[in-house]
């Protein structure tokens, strides 16, 4: 996310449509107005959780005294996959499941195979830290769960910078079941067609496709080498970010509507 902090154009509100880890919010610099949004009910659970002093502090005290085994991973597993649990609860089973299960796994739809056994306790320990940094920079940002359509109708706006990264294209992925809200080829047209007609500036994240090359073809694109790693492999992908918007952060000419 760092290397796409340099892109962002200047803006007073900027929106994250399809927040997820929320890694780009704290990674880049402070907006007048910041927006997280989420469809997954744990993630953005979790931001209003850490809202809360008292909450936060169990929350650490929880994190600190939780083994690394997969009984508990199992455990967190199945507080996750049904509809049992206080705000706490699902707020620790979700942070423990994401620490101990392979990286770039959604815990909603894990199994107790996912269970990472190497484990670093330096880093787990680091985690109740973590926490009270993320608290701290997530403490002024709007917390939304809705649906893109919603979120690019409500805060639309010449001066508001949305920055989407939604689930990858399916046919661009090499494992198919990695998020509980997917978005199928159909809903990415629907977006896609959508941010034709946006207003103010937008980024969005994602691998090269016919589909997006032709809603595309004329915002500007940059391309980013990455590892990725799901399900505990490693792989060498290219990431590409689209812009409708100069390097001077000034709104593109593009055609709005359909392309053919």
């Amino acid at each position: 996310m760092r290397r796409l902090i340099p892109h962002i154009p200047n803006h007073v509100r900027y929106v994250s449509v399809f927040g997820g880890s929320g890694s780009d919010i704290f990674n880049k610099p402070r907006s007048v107005e910041e927006v997280f949004n989420d469809l997954h009910r744990d993630i953005v659970n979790f931001y209003r959780v850490l809202r809360d002093g008292k909450a936060r502090r169990k929350l650490g005290f929880m994190v600190q005294h939780t083994p690394h085994s997969r009984q508990q991973y199992a455990e967190c597993l199945k507080i996750l996959q049904s509809q049992s649990g206080d705000p706490l609860t699902r707020a620790w089973a979700f942070l423990t499941a994401s620490n101990s299960g392979f990286s770039g796994g959604d815990p909603a739809i894990a199994t107790s195979g996912g269970f990472r056994i190497s484990c670093n306790r330096r880093n787990w320990d680091s985690c109740v830290h973590h926490i009270e940094r993320v608290a701290r920079r997530f403490r002024t940002v709007v917390l939304e769960h809705q649906a893109w359509q919603d979120i690019l109708q409500r805060y639309e706006s010449a001066d508001t910078f949305f920055y989407l990264d939604p689930p990858y294209l399916p046919s661009t992925r090499r494992n198919r079941r990695l998020y509980s809200h997917e978005m199928t080829e159909q809903h990415h047209v629907e977006l896609l067609e959508r941010l034709q007609l946006i207003q103010g500036t937008a980024m969005v994240s994602g691998y090269r496709s016919n589909l997006y090359e032709r809603y595309f073809a004329d915002w500007r694109c940059l391309e980013f080498d990455v590892r990725c790693t799901v399900s505990g492999r490693s792989s060498d992908r290219t990431e590409v970010i689209w812009m409708n918007y100069h390097k001077d952060g000034t709104h593109l000419s593009i055609n709005k509507g359909t392309k053919e």
